[in-house]
């Protein structure tokens, strides 16, 4: 029995060591579990660590490439201050893929520059700019001509146009004159009035009157633009010729020409007398020595210049206030006014067409009709003149001649001849419109010439002249 139970004691000892060398192999594992996790986690942080510098390294590569292509950009666009965007877009592309050699990135920068290929870089200055030496830039309008120091505008309706970026005052010189006419050696001055102007910007008419004073040299500033941008101006002269000269000299401003602008589709000449000019048309005085008077009429606001609006059509206007088809008030007659340039400038100076009208609109009767034209003269003259404006302009220029009373005979006489020529199927056309009386003198007001350009264009339209 003893010896049982010192058996037992010992095997009671032997299982308790066991156990204790199970615990302990099991905690020697977790042990090495552990450090086993304990290394990946090093061996992990390590390599973030190395994959960071060699981010780094490329990152810094791609730093000084970049600066490299900055340095190329920066010699591409000396002077074209426009290809800022581009120059980032390169770069944008460069960082988003930073394996693009450095060829392809040069190439990409040649194809963004080839996008402004031409353009001209254009630098904000104060100037003074001669015209006759601009006309690259300034489109002249209605029948003008350049003299050795500037442009004459001596006819209705003419001036200037052009498309600039101005920064502050936009200021012109010119010079205003009087006009004469040499007639068998005996020389007649025309009258010596001051010289209006319209001045549209960006196709807006400004309302106040542009006055230069007579026999003067001018230099009056047009406007002022706070903020720099690029505008459209179009200075044109209210003034007829027998009023005053005008020859436009310089333009001033801080900036640069635009494009000059574009000739419209169609091109239509109109020539005419007093109500063509735009005489009378800002009173209401029946003395013709005042409803005569510069302050008096605006060409700007008389039916060929507004016919032209309404159509869109570019133009010219060869009137003057008395003139006659035979005879009328005047020291000549229209056939030789529309034989020279400026008739109150020069009677040498003979005119030489750049552009062939689309059309020709004649109003003319009303002063030969008061100075006794008689019927075959009237008939005469009227072929004569046809065949003058056919043989300048070709034989198929189409030829609208409007009247606005029908208590003469000069209508009936017209349609006449135009039938005897072949009438409309040849081109020829009369043109019934509207008479007003209640401006200056008894000729047209505004409201009177505006209906007359709308009956002349609608009848345009409807015969299908320009198409």
């Amino acid at each position: 029995m003893k010896t049982k139970g010192i058996v037992a004691l010992l095997l009671s000892f032997v299982l308790l060591l066991s156990f204790v060398s199970c615990d302990i192999v099991f905690n020697v594992e977790d042990t090495s579990e552990g450090l086993e996790n304990t290394e990946t986690e090093t061996e992990s942080e390590s390599k973030t660590e190395t994959e960071t510098k060699t981010e780094a390294d490329k990152n810094e590569n791609t730093n000084n490439n970049n600066n490299d292509n900055d340095s190329a950009n920066e010699n591409t666009n000396i002077g074209d201050t426009t290809n800022t965007d581009n120059n980032e877009a390169v770069e944008d592309s460069e960082n988003t893929n930073n394996d693009t050699s450095e060829d392809n990135v040069n190439e990409d920068i040649t194809n963004d520059s080839n996008t402004n290929e031409g353009d001209e870089v254009k630098e904000i200055v104060t100037m003074t700019y001669n015209i006759a030496d601009s006309m690259n830039n300034i489109k002249a309008l209605g029948r003008t001509s350049v003299g050795s120091s500037g442009l004459y505008c001596d006819n209705v309706a003419t001036g200037i146009e052009f498309n600039a970026y101005i920064e502050g005052d936009l200021v012109i010189a010119l010079t205003i004159s009087r006009g004469s006419f040499t007639t068998d050696g005996v020389i007649e001055k025309s009258l010596n009035d001051d010289c209006y102007f319209t001045l549209f910007i960006d196709g807006v008419r400004v309302e106040e009157r542009i006055k230069a004073t007579k026999s003067s040299d001018a230099t009056i500033t047009l406007a002022t633009f706070d903020e720099g941008g690029v505008h459209n101006i179009r200075f044109v002269k209210q003034t007829e010729p027998r009023n005053a000269l005008c020859e436009i000299k310089t333009l001033s401003f801080t900036g640069y020409f635009e494009e000059k602008p574009q000739d419209a589709e169609h091109y239509i000449e109109f020539i005419g007398a007093s109500t063509s000019c735009g005489y009378g048309n800002l009173t209401t005085v029946s003395a013709a020595i005042e409803a005569q008077k510069s302050e008096n009429q605006d060409s700007t606001q008389a039916f060929p210049y507004l016919t032209a609006q309404n159509l869109g059509v570019d133009y010219s206007v060869v009137g003057a206030s008395g003139i006659g088809l035979v005879k009328g008030f005047r020291p000549f007659n229209m056939p030789f006014m529309f034989g020279v340039t400026s008739a109150y400038r020069s009677q040498t100076e003979f005119y030489a067409p750049t552009r062939k009208p689309d059309a020709v609109i004649i109003n003319l009767s009303g002063n030969d009709y008061n100075k006794g034209v008689k019927a075959e003269e009237w008939r005469a003259g009227a072929m004569s003149f046809i065949a003058q404006i056919r043989g300048i302009y070709g034989k198929d220029v189409p030829i609208i001649w409007i009247y606005m009373k029908d208590n003469t005979y000069f209508p009936t006489l017209t349609q006449n001849i135009f039938d005897d020529l072949g009438g409309e199927e040849n081109g020829l056309y009369l043109c019934k419109t509207t008479n007003n009386t209640e401006g200056g003198n008894g000729h047209h007001n505004i409201a009177g010439q505006q209906k007359v350009a709308q009956e002349i264009a609608a009848f345009i339209q409807e015969k299908g002249i320009l198409n």
